[in-house]
């Protein structure tokens, strides 16, 4: 299977070359074939890379597995922790 998009190096000393690896690309990308497979596999992509929920979702779990709370502090998804902040100490 070949990949949705896949990136072409850039060469700001041969722009010819650079350009045409571009349209090559671009001419192999839009002769994708639109069938209902590919319409959703192009779906499933765009839904992952571009949309803010699920982007937000993703740094949410990376920044979870990097948090040092206890297994009984651990919130559900999507649920705010409500608790009033204390205020520890005087700033003057």
């Amino acid at each position: 299977m070949t990949p949705l998009l896949k990136g072409v190096q850039v060469d700001l000393n041969d722009l010819e070359r650079t350009v045409h690896l571009f349209f090559e690309e671009a001419t192999r990308t839009l002769g994708y074939p639109d069938t209902a497979a590919n319409k959703m596999k192009r779906f499933e992509f765009a839904k992952v890379h571009y949309s803010w929920t699920e982007s937000a979702d993703h740094y949410a779990r990376i920044i979870r597995k990097f948090m040092p709370i206890s297994n009984d502090q651990v919130l559900p998804d999507r649920q705010i922790d409500r608790t009033p902040m204390r205020q520890v100490g005087s700033a003057f």
